[in-house]
């Protein structure tokens, strides 16, 4: 899903390789098909405006695991690691 975020969208290319990633995927027809969407402008170019998107995704993720997952959860630790550090 975080992807394709780094794919230029329609803001920034007329020919998006956003759009032609999504319609090979529909070219394919997989049985099933699940696309989350992230809300934010990434693609800005104008610094504050992205660095306010980051600050907004990031409150949302980690409130998310606020509210679902226990603090001493090893897999919300390892998960907060390796998110944060950015190591697969």
């Amino acid at each position: 899903m975080n992807r394709l975020k780094h794919i230029p969208d329609e803001t920034v290319m007329v020919n998006s390789p956003r759009d032609i990633v999504l319609k090979l995927i529909k070219k394919i027809n997989p049985d099933l098909f699940i696309h989350g969407v992230v809300n934010g402008t990434y693609n800005s170019p104008f610094f504050v405006t992205r660095f306010k998107e980051a600050l907004f995704h990031f409150s949302a993720l980690f409130d998310m695991f606020e509210a679902s997952v226990p603090r001493e959860d090893e897999r919300r630790l390892l998960f907060e690691k390796l998110y944060m550090v950015g190591t697969y």
